[in-house]
């Protein structure tokens, strides 16, 4: 978050602690399969939906931040398909840390120094998203003080 956020007396002050990548891999693995929800059966199918929504837009957005703009085009043909081929739930939570599509698209940095081309695909996976029936008050748009109803999260908690 130091670096995202580019607090160069963070880094500073953390980067005598700082382990290798391999270590913070293997923790972060271990600290999601902790928290890992159980997906009821009857739910099955819509999380593995949303969970491939999830890793679609994260992939894209993680190709365009590296250049490969074709990845634009290719990453919102799958978002399309799961989305409308496929009847994902654009307010399913997904993803390891389980959340709703349209907050993996807004969360993150455009790059440093910012990318135009990572803010407009973005914007355009935003758009589409939100063309899709998203966001409704009532479903969640957070994992935390939430209860389970009809396999979808609902919280009283709203961003908007």
């Amino acid at each position: 978050m130091a670096q995202q956020f580019q607090n160069q007396p963070m880094i500073e002050l953390l980067r005598p602690h700082d382990q290798p990548r391999e270590v913070k891999i293997a923790y972060f693995q271990a600290l999601l399969e902790r928290i890992k929800p159980v997906t009821p059966p009857e739910d099955a199918r819509a999380q593995n939906l949303s969970d491939q929504l999830v890793a679609a837009i994260e992939d894209g957005l993680r190709r365009v931040s590296a250049g490969e703009m074709q990845a634009i085009n290719s990453t919102l043909a799958r978002v399309r398909e799961l989305v409308e081929t496929q009847k994902a739930d654009v307010n399913w939570l997904g993803g390891a840390l389980r959340q709703p599509p349209l907050i993996v698209v807004v969360t993150g940095n455009n790059g440093s120094p910012a990318n135009p081309d990572v803010a407009a695909f973005r914007n355009r996976l935003a758009e589409y998203l939100l063309s899709q029936g998203l966001i409704q008050p009532w479903k969640s748009i957070t994992r935390w003080g939430c209860m389970r109803s009809s396999g979808r999260l609902f919280s009283t908690t709203w961003i908007f």
